[in-house]
């Protein structure tokens, strides 16, 4: 697998326009390429919820976004290709701070990407997902 952008804001550069809450949500990409991601999400008081831990939609958006940059860090500019199924665990209620997500490619085909990702918080491994995403027919953007 190879890195399709050079650094990871050329590839945020790319998807802003197209995740207009990106930047609002807190998340940054770190790190995209050669099958991977690494991914993080900002902590803010929107994001709690009662008893005072990030909440599982926050997790999931993380997740998601974690493996959409491993893909199109490793493939390029797949814009059409779309998530079709993700598998959340939690499995312990995360402090109070920064997210950290890596994405990994475990699958990636013709038709469609399979990929894992980990969440923690500090060093804590707070959620695991699995997902996958359709690519677009060959030739399209």
């Amino acid at each position: 697998m190879n890195t399709y952008f050079a650094n990871p804001e050329e590839l945020e550069a790319l998807v802003r326009p197209l995740l207009p809450g990106l930047a609002e949500s807190g998340i940054r990409i770190l790190q995209a390429g050669e099958g991977q991601s690494h991914v993080r999400q900002a902590a803010t008081e929107q994001q709690l919820r009662p008893g005072g831990t990030l909440s599982g939609p926050t997790m999931m958006a993380l997740a998601d976004t974690a493996m959409y940059a491993a893909i199109l860090g490793t493939v390029g500019p797949e814009l059409l290709a779309v998530t079709t199924d993700m598998n959340m665990h939690f499995l312990r209620r995360p402090a109070m701070q920064d997210l950290e997500a890596h994405a990994r490619i475990i699958k990636l085909g013709q038709k469609l990407i399979v990929c894992t990702v980990e969440i923690r918080s500090g060093d804590d491994l707070v959620a695991h997902a699995t997902g996958s995403y359709a690519r677009p027919p060959s030739g399209k953007p």
